[in-house]
């Protein structure tokens, strides 16, 4: 449980007075106003004692006091480890005094690194999705979108080639596979194709032309089957050796 959380908990009855100071906060902060006065060249102990202090007049109160266990400066900001009851919080305050994060989080850890690759798709690294043992294709539009009208008939040209070879949900104006759409769809937009659950691309590649276009489709299709139909893909297979 997150250290929000646990103020949270503690004063319910005052969650709405938290929720004003905070916004109170990060207005103050936005006009550069410092809720902590004259701690320009302060050391970190004297700033973390200062947040400490606002933290436990202004936010949880005397009655459920934290105590400070411990201060070191990361990422140029203090850090503060500090105790509510049994359990133990990291918070930060910048040096200044400015701004307090009652709580952070290690981006590194949460952003995974995205692969592109042929077409400007994005590899998933998932397994390929399939149905009777084809992958599965999705095309996600609407008749109302310019950029899925130029799209669509170039991606019904290639599916055709590997009719025997590929399931093809075609969802132009439709709501079905709705879920596949929320996954893989970049805030909802249109067009959104998505190749076996392995490749997938939110937008039209009307920047290439239709022509490439037309071929990097056929060369990702190629790469899901195996190479099937040979004859199609053998056209394309120097565009098939180009997808990581």
């Amino acid at each position: 449980m997150s250290y929000n959380s646990i103020v949270l908990s503690i004063k319910k009855n005052i969650l709405l007075t938290v929720i004003a100071i905070l916004l109170i906060l990060a207005v103050l902060a936005v006009a550069g106003y410092s809720i902590f006065k004259n701690l320009q060249g302060s050391s970190s102990k004297k700033v973390a004692e200062k947040a400490m202090l606002y933290i436990n007049q202004e936010i949880l109160g005397k009655a459920n006091a934290a105590s400070l266990v411990s201060v070191s400066e990361v990422a140029g900001v203090i850090k503060m480890d500090i105790k509510i009851g049994d359990q133990q919080y990291s918070s930060y305050v910048t040096k200044d005094g400015k701004i307090l994060f009652p709580e952070g989080y290690e981006m590194a850890e949460e952003i995974q690194e995205v692969s592109s690759t042929l077409g400007n798709f994005i590899d998933t690294g998932e397994e390929v999705c399939k149905e009777d043992g084809k992958p599965i294709i999705y095309f996600f539009g609407s008749n109302s979108c310019p950029h899925c009208l130029w799209e669509h008939p170039i991606f019904g040209e290639a599916v055709a080639k590997f009719k025997d070879f590929i399931s093809f949900h075609d969802n132009m104006d439709s709501s079905a596979d709705s879920e596949v759409f929320s996954e893989y769809s970049s805030q909802g937009a249109i067009p959104t194709l998505v190749l076996g659950c392995k490749y997938t691309r939110t937008g039209s590649g009307e920047s290439v032309g239709e022509s490439e276009e037309a071929k990097n489709l056929t060369a990702l299709f190629c790469k899901l089957t195996d190479g099937q139909p040979s004859d199609v893909c053998s056209s394309v297979q120097e565009l098939i050796n180009q997808i990581k």
